[in-house]
């Protein structure tokens, strides 16, 4: 259950902009997510505080593992999914030798498969800085390369893991958006107790009301904990 609420005078103006058309209520709701995101990074760290050895935690969209670290230092079993290859090679690279960690090389989304993943078009000038920005949901820009990866579904992810899934870190820009319409189709399906996303809904506001739906369903959601604010 995730119920957050405006908390100071600048934040009530935010909420009360945030569904203005155009930039001004697209800007407001920025500022208030960086602000709501704070908290979201408070909870996680309490959750963090109450994993350890015999749990299982998911890392999806790893990128060269600064979460990944965090959750192997729980002592969990940790599973890292992690698409592009430079950021995977990073990713080996550190974890190398690390027990608790297991590094997947594929994309997760809703359905499996083999998709394109979409880099920005700054990647190759600098791909320690933009391989964050990889998708398998949205366009490259001009420029920008694409590569084809193996693409698993969330569910058979989750199952690799051979002890409770206790946490779930998701940032996967855009390929979201269906998995959390099937975890909110039947919340009791999910076998992890707590998921902390990133959603993209900015860089396709088509997609605004989809996510304004799901927090507000959140906040009744005993099981599985979602937090949507995920910075």
């Amino acid at each position: 259950m995730v119920i957050y609420r405006p908390e100071t005078a600048l934040q009530q103006v935010l909420h009360a902009l945030r569904n203005v058309p155009g930039f001004v209520g697209l800007s407001a709701r920025r500022k208030l997510a960086r602000r709501y995101g704070k908290r979201a990074v408070a909870d996680f760290d309490t959750r963090l505080r109450q994993i350890g050895p015999g749990d299982a935690v998911v890392d999806v969209g790893a990128n060269v593992g600064l979460f990944t670290a965090r959750l192997a230092d729980t002592g969990a079993e940790v599973h890292a999914w992690e698409p592009d290859p430079y950021a995977f090679d990073r990713l080996t690279n550190r974890f190398s030798g690390v027990a608790n960690v297991h590094l997947h090389n594929a994309a997760v989304a809703q359905r499996p498969g083999r998709l394109r993943l979409a880099r920005k078009a700054a990647f190759n000038r600098d791909p320690g800085r933009y391989s964050t920005a990889s998708s398998i949901y949205f366009a490259p820009e001009v420029g920008g390369d694409s590569i084809e990866v193996d693409v698993v579904a969330f569910d058979e992810a989750l199952a690799r893991c051979k002890a409770p899934v206790k946490l779930v870190k998701m940032d996967i820009e855009g390929a979201e958006f269906d998995i959390l319409t099937s975890i909110f189709a039947d919340p009791a399906a999910c076998p992890a107790e707590a998921l902390y996303v990133e959603t993209h809904e900015m860089l396709d506001p088509a997609k605004i009301p989809l996510i304004d739906r799901l927090r507000a369903e959140a906040e009744s959601l005993p099981r599985p904990v979602v937090n949507l604010y995920w910075p």
